[in-house]
């Protein structure tokens, strides 16, 4: 298990160092195409690349990403607006997963019932709404209806008040993950009890409910896990527009700021540190989803194998 856990970062290092300089290539040469348009392509090539060397080397050594077109320090931005964007993919992460679980198991059980039929409304209704759709009639309604929650994110509040400012960001991501979540955990529950060791385990006098928690369900998420990576991506292109729109300033308000910006004669300029910056995060928290989903699936499942051996789960 460790030797798997430590080959998968490894992997997650080189994959992350790949994605870094892909980014920095392509927005190295857009740059000097457009700035450059009468060197030859094969002079941009070699320029950018030692430009990638240089970069690369500072960030292995100095663990310097670089600076803005403004003269500040790109970690610096990055480490005062990151913990707002992990506490807000960590607590949308654990909700769409536990609540997807448990109207999943719900809808299974009582399949063709009111309650599964309310479930499956919902998640016809919330799988294709994106989260600057739900995020409006959720500041409605609990910020000025209600007047439960913060109508936008308080920088300079309570620290309860920036607790209670994550739920209304938290349901408008998690929204569409949490409808797919519970739809194809509910389908492949349905599938697992219809199996042939299902059915023995309800002769040997299990009952329906107690099949499914202990030998149903584990089968089912199995299947779901994989599928997580996906949800947990959607949820990150939802947050994009949800950070702005509540006001969080958080990382992806930063990428969408800073990408470009127009200048003389109507080109763009693409502000490269900060770009690779924000996009490397973003990568490596969809490889770290990856990860953590890959291990959890192997720990479950006794017929994976870690690090190409047997372990004790194989036992």
């Amino acid at each position: 298990m460790f030797r798997y856990i430590l080959l998968r970062i490894l992997w997650l290092l080189v994959s992350l160092a790949a994605v870094v300089a892909l980014i920095y290539l392509i927005c190295s040469m857009a740059m000097l195409t457009i700035w450059s348009p009468y060197t030859e392509f094969g002079d941009d090539i070699v320029t950018a690349f030692d430009n990638l060397r240089m970069y690369l080397l500072m960030i292995v050594t100095e663990w310097d990403w670089g600076v803005t077109r403004n003269g500040e320090p790109v970690w610096e931005l990055v480490a005062y607006r990151m913990p707002r964007s992990l506490m807000l993919m960590a607590l949308s992460l654990l909700f769409y997963i536990l609540f997807g679980m448990v109207l999943g198991m719900i809808g299974a059980l009582r399949q063709s019932k009111p309650s599964d039929l309310v479930i499956r409304a919902f998640t016809m209704t919330f799988s294709s709404l994106p989260g600057f759709v739900l995020i409006i009639p959720l500041i409605l309604f609990f910020g000025f209806e209600l007047d439960l929650l913060p109508r936008w994110y308080p920088h300079a509040g309570e620290l309860h008040e920036r607790a209670l400012a994550y739920v209304i960001p938290v349901l408008a991501v998690s929204g569409p993950p949490l409808a797919q979540m519970t739809q194809s955990l509910r389908n492949e529950l349905i599938d697992t009890m219809d199996a042939d060791y299902m059915l023995l385990a309800r002769t040997k006098g299990l009952n329906k409910r107690q099949a499914v928690f202990r030998h149903g369900f584990k089968n089912a998420i199995i299947s779901v896990l994989p599928h997580i990576p996906g949800f947990f991506s959607f949820a990150v292109m939802n947050s994009f527009v949800v950070e702005q729109m509540y006001g969080m300033r958080g990382m992806a308000s930063l990428l969408l700021s800073v990408m470009y910006r127009a200048s003389f004669g109507g080109y763009f300029q693409i502000d490269i540190p900060i770009t690779v910056a924000l996009a490397s995060f973003y990568v490596a928290l969809a490889f770290v989803a990856a990860m953590l989903v890959d291990i959890v699936n192997s720990a479950l499942d006794p017929s994976m194998r870690f690090g190409g051996k047997k372990t004790s789960l194989d036992v």
